[in-house]
């Protein structure tokens, strides 16, 4: 592994994450060795007794691609809403139901027969007792069109006995059972819809639907890595112009303890006052005190970036490979614009939804219609003695059976249908003007990032000459005040301009790369740009 600075190889930061890793707890300490063995991939150095891994940017935002959890949350209801186009796909698969069942039913009716020789009335009341047993099972089918098929098999035993009751009051005299006898039938059926869930449009409507809600899963995705990956890229711009600005702290550090030694020497010598010591004793504890806060804010800033990329469990420095770059800022606005309309998640969302809302205005339209259904069915009866050989009879004519129905069904007085269709018409035309308003938003947000970048790249050719200008206007200070023409006071004035001149020009190249990548990421260059790969890129 290549050494870089006052590297120490990978082995110092293994053994530096292997000691974090051996923390309490299976999980914490798995968590950890994995996160060591991930930082493994990067380069280790040393600077002021810290173990830094040195990262570019491209590598950082594949960590933040691979371990981001608000990304990995946006992935899993991707997931989800892929389930649900499939149930949509797998809808109209065949159903069969079977039934067995046993019944015994009692029929009174009024007898007019003698129960025995010699009476003279009929019996008070006369019984049929039947024992039936059922089997049936039911085959059940449905296309694309909204036509239903169903073939339906039934299979009946049945027994009789008749009973007398002479009197009231007596018990029931038995008759004798008949034999059982079997009954089947298979029946087929076709039901039509003709007016309401007729057509393949309207059935395929949920299918049609669900592909949205995957398309809109995506964009969601794409929404969250691109806002992320911007999020990320300029807090790493801050951290590498944040820590250009800890050395020239560093830098200010060391000029102030120089000026302070020469300036105790002058004192002895009696050339200076007593007040430029303390002048320059004030500067030096001013730069000392930038130099914590700049630290302190370079650290927060790896906070932020450790979060993204869920490394939470080691602490360790980050050390940014890459460094601002100027580049001609020669882009076309009406090329961008068009790459920003077809690349921007929340416009593609808007137009997801006037999709679905073409499906939403079909169903309202489709609900008003009245239900009109044909039925055709042909039965074949059969008839045995032993159970399930009546089929024996299907191929008779005669024993068969068919029937014809229409069925119309229609709401009186319906309010409740033309207000769902002038709703989803509204809903339709506020998409409209939605999407008319993110357009222009995105033109301006396009716009407005163009032009930083100008600005940025003039900023910095200002920034560079008032820089060199404050590093003349020090040096002379220093001078003057070594030949006594001047006093620790004014050069430590022109210290703090020099130091605001370093740090305006800092600001003004990172400013540069931060607005280049909110362009790229309005464009979507991001992912291109970095050679970077993602699921999401597909919904585009």
């Amino acid at each position: 592994m290549q050494r870089i600075g006052g590297a120490i190889g990978l082995a110092g930061l293994w053994a530096l994450l292997a000691l974090a890793a051996a923390a309490p707890g299976g999980a914490r300490a798995a968590e950890a060795g994995a996160q060591e063995r991930l930082l493994g991939r990067f380069p280790a150095v040393e600077e002021n007794g810290r173990k830094l891994a040195r990262v570019t940017l491209k590598e950082l935002l594949q960590l933040v691609l691979e371990r981001n959890l608000s990304i990995q949350a946006s992935q899993v209801g991707q997931d989800a809403s892929r389930q649900s186009l499939r149930a949509a796909q797998e809808r109209l698969q065949p159903t069969l139901s079977t039934n067995f069942g046993y019944t015994r039913s009692i029929s009174p009716g009024l007898s007019s027969t003698a129960p025995s020789a010699g009476a003279t009335a009929p019996a008070f009341i006369a019984l049929l007792g039947q024992n039936s047993t059922t089997l049936s099972a039911n085959l059940s089918q449905q296309d694309w069109l909204g036509n239903t098929y169903s073939l339906a098999y039934q299979e009946t035993r049945l027994q009789s006995q008749n009973m007398l009751v002479q009197n009231q009051g007596d018990a029931p005299t038995l008759g004798s059972a008949t034999d059982p006898k079997d009954f089947s039938s298979l029946t087929g059926t076709m039901t039509i819809p003709l007016a309401q869930n007729s057509g393949r449009a309207i059935n395929r409507v949920p299918v049609g639907q669900a592909e949205v809600g995957v398309r809109v899963s995506r964009l969601a995705t794409r929404k969250q890595e691109l806002n992320t990956l911007n999020a990320v890229s300029q807090a790493y711009w801050n951290l590498v112009g944040q820590l250009e600005i800890v050395s020239v702290a560093e830098e200010a550090v060391k000029l102030s303890e120089r000026l302070l030694r020469d300036n105790q020497v002058r004192l002895q010598a009696g050339t200076i006052s007593a007040a430029d010591v303390l002048s320059s004793e004030t500067q030096l504890a001013r730069d000392r005190q930038s130099l914590l806060q700049a630290r302190l804010l370079a650290l927060n800033l790896e906070d932020q970036l450790r979060q993204a990329i869920g490394l939470e469990q080691i602490d360790f420095g980050l050390k940014p490979s890459d460094a601002p770059i100027l580049r001609p800022p020669d882009y076309d606005p009406a090329q961008e614009i068009e790459r920003v309309y077809r690349n921007n998640p929340d416009l593609a969302s808007l137009q997801a939804s006037l999709e679905s809302n073409g499906y939403d205005l079909l169903s309202a339209e489709n609900a008003g219609k009245p239900q009109v259904n044909l039925a055709l069915s042909y039965i074949f009866n059969g008839y045995s003695k032993d159970p399930l050989a009546g089929s024996a009879y299907y191929g008779q004519t005669q024993t068969q059976g068919y029937a014809a129905t229409i069925n119309y069904s229609m709401p009186l007085f319906d309010k409740v249908g033309p207000a769902n269709i002038q709703r989803r018409v509204l809903e339709r035309q506020s998409l409209d003007l939605q999407i008319r308003d993110t357009r222009a938003s995105l033109n301006i947000q396009l716009q407005s990032a163009l032009r930083n970048i100008r600005q940025a790249e003039e900023q910095v050719s200002t920034a560079r000459t008032a820089m060199e200008l404050a590093r003349v206007q020090l040096q002379n200070e220093i001078d003057k005040l070594a030949q006594g023409r001047s006093t620790a006071f004014l050069v430590a004035q022109l210290q703090q301009q020099l130091a605001q001149a370093q740090q305006q020009e800092i600001a003004a190249r990172i400013q540069f790369e931060q607005n280049d990548i909110t362009r790229m990421a309005l464009t979507g260059e991001l992912f291109s740009r970095f050679g970077l790969e993602s699921d999401a890129m597909d919904s585009q």
